[in-house]
Order: structure tokens, then sequence, then C-alpha cells
């Protein structure tokens, strides 16, 4: 093992080791945050719809909580779904009108989980009333802000995080499902570059019909890596914990 340490001070570009790391559309964590962002959407276009405003809601927070399988060659079988749990704040209350707060979430979520065909989802929505002090910010006249956050981001990329977002793209596109049938959609995508050199360490979930044995995994396995090399340039390492001894189950 080599280890590296030196001082964070000039361009990641400079520094002689650099992590990236990029998760593909069916990894847990997307899924969570791409169904926040989508409800928060939905909830904006509502109120928009039938209040000519945006009320105050608050839909940042989601847990998935995995479900249960039984992996197996040529098949499988869920044993269990998976639990989306959605929670937040949100205005359901104008008056005395009652809004569809929870069933428009739910809705919403639902319709978004449909991309992932082999998944079974659990959609449990935790939303309360929004604070009183808090929904009283749309009424004021003069924009005002309700919260803290803030982000930050930078631009351009490094070769290293351009080289991890085309790979992770490349890995969720249709083209390359269309070549490997047998990948599925969880997956996470990390570059690693030591100087000059950069590799990529590649987890990727695999769905079983599409497996007949484990020679043919393995096979399968190297395809994909034998593919990723010849388009990024770059070595490539898939699934580096497999015990290739075992069963469906290593």
């Amino acid at each position: 093992m080599n280890i590296f340490i030196e001082k964070i001070k000039d361009p990641v570009e400079r520094q002689e080791v650099e992590f990236v790391e990029s998760k593909g559309v069916g990894h847990p964590d997307s899924i969570c945050d791409d169904v926040c962002e989508i409800c928060g959407k939905a909830l904006a276009t509502f109120y928009k719809k039938k209040f000519k405003t945006v009320l105050h809601y608050n839909i940042d927070k989601a847990l998935l909580v995995a479900g249960s399988a039984r992996p197996k060659f040529k098949g499988g079988k869920i044993n269990s779904p998976i639990n989306l749990i959605i929670a937040g704040r949100a205005t359901d209350k104008v008056g005395s009108e009652k809004l569809p707060v929870k069933k428009l979430i739910a809705d919403t979520a639902k319709k978004y989980l449909k991309r992932f065909k082999l998944a079974r989802f659990n959609i449990i929505v935790d939303i309360k009333s929004g604070a009183e002090n808090l929904t009283q910010i749309t009424k004021k006249k003069k924009p005002v802000a309700n919260d803290t956050s803030f982000g930050a981001s930078h631009f351009p990329f490094s070769r290293t995080e351009q080289l991890v977002l085309n790979a992770r793209n490349h890995l969720n596109s249709q083209g390359f499902r269309r070549m490997f049938r047998a990948a599925g959609q969880d997956i996470k995508v990390m570059g690693i570059r030591t100087k000059d050199r950069t590799e990529l360490t590649i987890a990727i979930a695999f769905i079983g019909k599409h497996i007949k044995d484990m020679n043919d995994y393995i096979v399968t396995k190297e395809r994909i890596a034998e593919h990723l090399i010849s388009k990024f340039g770059v070595n490539v390492k898939i699934n580096t914990l497999d015990d290739i001894t075992g069963d469906e189950n290593s």
C-alpha cells in the first residue's frame, strides 16, 4: 500500500492523488435525491396553479430502507419490497381547505419509480404541516429567504471528474443496457488518479435472470471491463469484492 500525504493548496490536477465518485440513477442515494427533487417540483407546480404562488414546502429528506431478495442465476426472488420514506414539511391547508399534499407526493414518487421495472417499492409519505412563521413568508410582498442553506460548486471539471461523469452517464445509457442486459441500474463509479495514472473502480448490480451461472457472470463482467477500457482508455476494475469460487450469493 502506498500512502500519500500532501497539503491541499494547489488546483486538484496539480495534486499527486485525486479521488472522484459518482452514483448512477439506480443507486439508493440517487433515488432519494431524485424523488425529493421531483416531488418538490410537483408541489410547487400544484401551488402555483391553484394559488398563483408557491406556498411553503420543504421536501428534502428521504430514506430508502433495503428490501430483501434471494439471488439466483437465471432468476431469483424478491422476498420483501424496498421501503421509501419521504419526509419534510408542506403547506397542507389554506383557510378551511385541506390540500391533498400526501397523495400528490405519493403519486409523483410512484410514477417516477416505474422506471425501475424490476424493483418493488413501498412508498411511505411522512409530511407534516409547515411551521407558522415559515408558512407566512409567502404572504410577504418583498422576497425573503426561508432558510440559511446554500450550495457550492466549481467549474471546469478536472480530467478525472470528467472521466467519472462520462463513465457514469455511459453506464446509465440505453445503448449500454442494450449491449449488456445483465447490468443493473444500481451503479457507483470511483476514479482514482495517482500522479499520471488513472483507473476506475466500478460497482455494478447484475440482474440474475440474465446470468446463467458463475462462469457467465465472470465472462460478462470481463466483457464490460474490456468495453470500458476500450472506450475510456484507463484500467477498469468491477465488483472487486467478488468471490468467484462461491455461488450467486458470493
